[in-house]
């Protein structure tokens, strides 16, 4: 019986773990609207997980100064994501930015979206 109940606790605790981890996974958008009309402008905005820092964040974006640039407010952590050559490859390498910040879901409104549904839906 001990055994048993020990196994169980262990269990519940990786459950809770892997969802306390996921939470620093996620980052959000300002609704699907918005989206659509950064698809246009070139302009996006998340706001990313509380995990990012500043640094970590222009460290990965140095990579991709070509196609963007990202302003980050750290008190917000608001990332601002400018495309000039607003094409679907460039969007496909913000998305890549997003997955070197170990993002791996978005929320669009009140949908929480993995990475490669959000870039069907709203990148493409």
């Amino acid at each position: 019986m001990k055994k048993i109940i020990s196994t169980l606790l262990f269990v519940v605790g990786l459950v809770s773990f892997s969802f306390s981890q996921e939470a620093h996974q996620i980052a959000s958008t300002t609704g699907a609207e918005d989206l659509a009309i950064s698809k246009t402008s070139g302009v996006y905005e998340y706001t990313l997980p509380s995990n990012i820092t500043k640094e970590a964040l222009t460290k990965s974006a140095s990579y991709y100064k070509t196609n963007f640039t990202v302003d980050f407010d750290e008190a917000s952590h608001k990332a601002t994501i400018t495309i000039p050559e607003n094409t679907l490859r460039n969007r496909y390498v913000m998305a890549r930015l997003l997955t070197a910040c170990k993002v791996t879901h978005i929320a669009v409104d009140d949908k929480k979206l993995q990475l490669y549904d959000f870039i069907d839906s709203y990148l493409k």
